[in-house]
């Protein structure tokens, strides 16, 4: 047995070793995390029941209305709240006014957009053969996100992150109580019955976060703040669109294409890899307060040793999902969702590459640079747009996740050149954040190998654990026992 103090003991040596910078960073990401750990235990019960009582297509109908809400909510507003959360970091006195000129512009540009669409009966919002009803709950969902999104930009800097890990709890369990119960009852059309527990949780949530902005909220137009906030928030519309278009545009591209049972195949291994996503996101909006913190003092090196932890820590979730999200859905899943498991390892290893972009975009949002992320982007988002196109003809959905690892590849490349060539700043060297990511790339290409040469099961899981179990070894070798330098 473990006394108490030798627990104590082992947790402060623990904390010298890794660092109270990262320590502070984990302690408020554990609780980001925490809520998506709850919220996908949850979800991950939900599994079973979902893929048994709604078909592939229903599946992937679902999958379709999400990624419409997360376009909607950046085209229609025109994006103009995200400006909440960098002009929070200006630390000026006049904080309740911008929030309240951010609110005011932002759904007067929302219902300005949607009286646009229904008047001149666009189409590029659709769902096939299925009818109108659930463009109208998009526009019913979209609103209520953009408060709740305003509150969240102003608890995320204060550091609030308990707040922040118990509203999204809140609203997960909402929405799967609701959704569970309306997929059971209905006797047709049970992809409602999800949508439904989208808006009433989306709901709830949004008239908790409305009484809190009450208290702080002053509505008083200052031109300045109007121009910061068009100045900073329209250039990042790409910038944002782009990165849901590069997320979400292998969906779009089969709901297009009238695939929904495809569609909702590659959505469920898409829930399974996004999981990393969940855990690096955490980590990501801890992070951005130091961030900004170790910029303005100077402290590069301080920064980029801060980064390579982070990395060296990440790719364990990373090649553990790469490894065993077969068994996971062969566990969860009806059998007509079984062949998900062969998307998971494309989308996993394009997260990566994602962590690695977002080592250097901050520093272009930190020169208030927005529009050359947006550029980044656009790039990006115009790439993975063709390449979908062409891969799915010759893969199928699969070909949709190789899109996916190059095009976040690409992005990681294009922005660590552009900072590197033009800009005059000390960047995080790459040659010390790549190593752990070399580290998953190797193995994950010799569990490919292994894999196919493998066709027992017992052996194939076996080899799989071993690998794991190396891997764990080796990045623990070469980065963590050197202390990440």
């Amino acid at each position: 047995m473990f006394n108490k103090n030798k627990i104590n003991e082992i947790v402060l040596k623990l904390r010298k070793y890794i660092g109270d910078d990262l320590v502070t960073i984990f302690s408020h990401a554990k609780n980001y995390f925490f809520s998506t750990v709850v919220l996908k235990a949850a979800a991950f019960i939900t599994i079973p029941l979902f893929t048994r009582y709604l078909t592939t297509e229903e599946y992937g109908i679902v999958s379709l209305f999400h990624s419409y809400v997360g376009i909607v909510i950046i085209v229609f507003p025109f994006y103009l709240y995200s400006a909440v959360g960098r002009y929070y970091y200006e630390r000026k006195d006049d904080l309740n006014i911008f929030i309240g000129t951010a609110l005011s512009l932002s759904i007067s540009a929302f219902v300005f957009s949607l009286i646009l669409y229904l008047s001149l009966d666009l189409s590029f919002l659709s769902f096939g053969h299925q009818d109108n009803t659930l463009i109208y709950l998009l526009f019913l969902a979209v609103p209520l996100k953009i408060i709740v999104s305003i509150y969240f930009q102003i608890i995320v800097p204060q550091r609030n992150s308990k707040l922040y890990a118990k509203l999204q709890i809140l609203e997960g369990y909402i929405n799967i109580v609701f959704s569970v119960g309306f997929v059971v009852l209905l006797s047709q059309k049970k992809y409602y019955g999800q949508i439904y527990g989208v808006i009433i949780s989306s709901s709830v949530i949004f008239i908790y976060a409305i009484f809190q902005l009450k208290k702080i909220v002053k509505f008083s137009i200052k031109l300045s703040h109007i121009k910061y906030i068009l100045l900073f928030s329209l250039p990042q519309i790409p910038y944002a669109l782009g990165g849901v278009i590069l997320e979400q545009v292998g969906r779009l591209i089969l709901g297009s294409q009238n695939k929904y049972s495809d569609l909702g195949i590659y959505s469920l291994g898409f829930q399974i890899a996004v999981l990393y996503s969940f855990l690096a996101t955490s980590i990501r909006t801890a992070l951005l307060p130091d961030f900004y913190r170790l910029l303005d003092t100077f402290e590069n090196q301080k920064l980029t040793l801060l980064f390579r932890k982070i990395l060296a820590i990440s790719v364990l979730p990373a090649f553990f999902l790469i490894s065993f999200s077969r068994d996971m859905i062969y566990l969860l899943a009806d059998k007509k969702f079984y062949s998900s498991h062969q998307i998971v390892p494309f989308l996993v290893i394009g997260y990566v590459c994602f962590d690695l972009f977002y080592v250097y975009s901050p520093y272009f949002e930190y020169k208030k640079h927005t529009w050359v992320l947006s550029l980044i982007v656009i790039s990006c988002g115009i790439l993975n747009i063709i390449m979908n196109y062409y891969l799915i003809n010759i893969f199928g959905y699969i070909g949709s996740g190789y899109s996916f690892a190059i095009s976040y590849s690409f992005m990681f490349i294009l922005t660590w050149s552009i900072l590197k060539i033009f800009y005059n700043l000390q960047i995080t060297k790459i040659t010390i954040i790549i190593k752990p990511i070399l580290i998953l790339v190797g193995f994950t290409l010799f569990l490919f190998i292994t894999d196919m040469i493998l066709q027992n099961s017992i052996c194939n899981f076996t080899t799989r654990m071993i690998l794991f179990i190396g891997f764990i070894g080796t990045n623990y070798y070469l980065n963590i026992k050197n202390k990440f330098y």
